[in-house]
């Protein structure tokens, strides 16, 4: 790729992140648990089994180090619980509580259309687009189980209460 192509590209993906981020940062206020600590919540919350910090760590594209300091006030406030197993792997499961504080952050988030992006000036055709890209580009660099995971209806648990 045309190397100014490229700088475009990483731009753009850079600074939509941190749009991202930023738009997170008062829903961390309201209800204290960082935007990476709620994802976290919310990749336990996609799986009926416990997972590792390596799976933990591939799914929220982190270090095994970051996933471990992002679990510890997680641990504390009773949103997660881990087991040491005989083996050398931990396995992290989201409690109850974790769960309703993804509920009460969903709540919040669901009603609000412009979050955390203002689409209204973009056709649904043209979103859908830029996610069908977005998708290769993540199949390259993170695999197929990966893009499995991105792709698959999450939100239904949420909906309910």
């Amino acid at each position: 790729m045309e190397i100014e192509l490229n700088k475009q590209a990483v731009l753009t993906i850079r600074g939509l992140y941190f749009c991202i981020v930023e738009q997170w940062a008062c829903i961390n206020k309201v209800h204290g648990i960082s935007s990476a600590q709620q994802h976290l919540l919310f990749i336990l919350s996609t799986h009926e089994k416990p997972l590792t910090i390596s799976e933990i760590s591939n799914l929220g594209c982190w270090h095994l180090s970051t996933v471990s300091r992002l679990l510890q006030p997680l641990i504390r406030e009773n949103f997660v619980t881990v087991q040491k197993c005989k083996t050398k792997y931990k396995y992290v499961s989201i409690t109850n509580q974790g769960f309703e504080k993804l509920k009460e952050i969903a709540k919040q988030v669901f009603p609000l259309k412009e979050f955390p992006f203002d689409f209204s000036d973009i056709e649904q055709e043209e979103v859908q687009i830029f996610i069908e890209i977005g998708l290769k580009i993540l199949k390259n660099f993170k695999g197929e189980e990966f893009l499995t995971w991105v792709k698959k209806p999450h939100f239904q648990e949420y909906q309910s209460s």
